[in-house]
């Protein structure tokens, strides 16, 4: 007992300095730490400031979401992940000098990076270029929004060969009054993409007019919005009967050429007139599906007779049914078309109306515009039901929502600019009040 006592007393001394032992090194570790929480703790609390404005902004609470990111900003004032999300949110509400100097000062910082810095990476500099070119546009600097237009499309591994890339370009050309010439030729190059030849059974629309417009129709038997579109679908069979008879007329003319052309008593080969017979293979092909699908939305309206009509002119023109329907896409694949379709179109119709010099041209531009406009209608429709279940996103359905809103109003704006110029001002009038629905009681913003 004693031996152990005198053994405890012997070592209790060498105990002590152990037990102090971990101080030093925890004060050593808060010196070092102290600077690092100072720099990331204000850091982290920006990107929850962050997250709250992007939520504000998801409810359609701007000003509040706007706030909230400029606190975020003076919290980390070198984030500029954070300044360019900044600088979106004032193009969006309409402040674009605030969003240009922004993105002014994000450029200075950017030429200052190597090439294969992170700041310098693809996604981060084409947001950079679209804020700074619609803020331009809303300042009314069409060129320089031109010009980062392009520096954007430079960014693509394909440079003018995306549907994307040609329609952007395309489209700020319209918007700017630039370069009318190439924005009608990037519309031209999109609509080849679209472009199908005919086939025996008469199956599948032939161009991005009337694929457009079979999609926003298949999306509103599903809305129970027959009747907005019987209108556009029968407008659309009365130009494509104009347009057969035209072009039979200008098969014979062509016909007769070539056959002029014929060494002595040569008989004509299978590319005998090749172009024209195409095109009115493919007016007739558009007709007889036009028809089925007049006939689909008669018969939901309760309308077989004059379905049945439809239905035997489109037998008539050598259409099958039975195929028809089975090419016939589902309304999720209608869904994720139609937006894209209506897009293009809009685009088209804009370009068309910029460069127009008749009267004629323009509603040309107004019919495409109609479709477009119906189309995105149902396209709203759809982001708000179930159809987003299957598909799958990488984005809050939010914001998909508020992307087709504003770009449903960005189309009813062309619009009304369309309809001001051809003299038609009561629906001017009423898309005025279609976008203020929507929630944009500024126009101006709206590209």
């Amino acid at each position: 007992m004693s031996a152990s006592v005198s053994d405890q007393r012997s070592t209790s001394p060498l105990q002590a300095p152990r037990r102090w032992a971990w101080v030093p090194l925890v004060f050593l570790l808060a010196i070092l730490g102290l600077p690092l929480a100072s720099h990331y703790l204000p850091r982290e609390q920006a990107r929850w400031t962050e997250a709250q404005a992007v939520e504000a902004q998801l409810n359609g609470q701007l000003t509040e979401a706007t706030r909230l990111l400029e606190s975020a900003v003076e919290r980390a004032p070198e984030d500029r992940e954070l300044k360019l999300r900044l600088a979106e949110f004032y193009q969006e509400a309409g402040e674009p000098q605030a969003a240009v100097e922004l993105c002014d000062d994000l450029l200075k910082l950017n030429q200052q990076r190597s090439p294969s810095a992170l700041f310098g990476a693809e996604r981060f500099l084409s947001r950079l270029y679209i804020c700074k070119l619609y803020s331009e546009l809303q300042l009314g600097n069409g060129p320089v929004a031109l010009d980062f237009a392009k520096r954007r499309e430079e960014l693509s591994p394909h440079p003018r060969q995306t549907l994307e890339g040609l329609n952007s370009l395309a489209y700020i050309r319209a918007v700017s009054g630039l370069e009318l010439d190439q924005a009608e030729w990037c519309i031209g190059e999109i609509l080849k993409r679209f472009q199908r030849l005919p086939d025996r059974a008469l199956s599948r629309p032939t161009n991005l007019a009337v694929q457009t417009l079979t999609a926003g129709a298949l999306l509103s038997r599903r809305f129970q919005k027959q009747g907005e579109f019987l209108p556009l679908v029968t407008a659309n069979l009365l130009r494509l009967e104009e347009l057969e008879r035209e072009f039979q007329s200008n098969l014979l003319t062509s016909a007769t050429s070539e056959l002029q052309q014929l060494p002595g008593l040569q008989l004509p080969g299978e590319e005998f007139a090749i172009d024209a017979r195409v095109y009115l293979a493919r007016v007739r092909q558009d007709r007889a599906g036009l028809l089925l699908l007049r006939a689909l939305l008669l018969d939901d309206l309760g309308n077989t007779s004059e379905s049945l009509v439809d239905r035997r002119a489109a037998q008539a023109l050598g259409c099958e049914e039975s195929r028809w329907l089975e090419e016939l896409e589902s309304d999720v694949d209608a869904l994720q078309f139609a937006e894209t379709g209506s897009n293009l179109l809009d685009t088209e119709a804009y370009v068309r109306f910029r460069a127009s010099s008749n009267a004629a041209q323009r509603q040309r531009a107004l019919e495409l515009l109609d479709v477009a406009i119906a189309t995105d209608e149902m396209v709203l429709l759809g982001w708000r039901s179930d159809l987003p279940n299957q598909i799958q996103l990488n984005q809050d359905l939010r914001t998909w929502q508020r992307s087709v809103a504003r770009g449903l109003a960005v189309k009813l704006r062309h619009r009304r600019e369309l309809l001001d110029a051809l003299q038609i001002p009561d629906q001017a009038t009423r898309d005025a009040a279609r976008i203020r629905e929507l929630g944009y009681e500024r126009e101006e913003i709206l590209y």
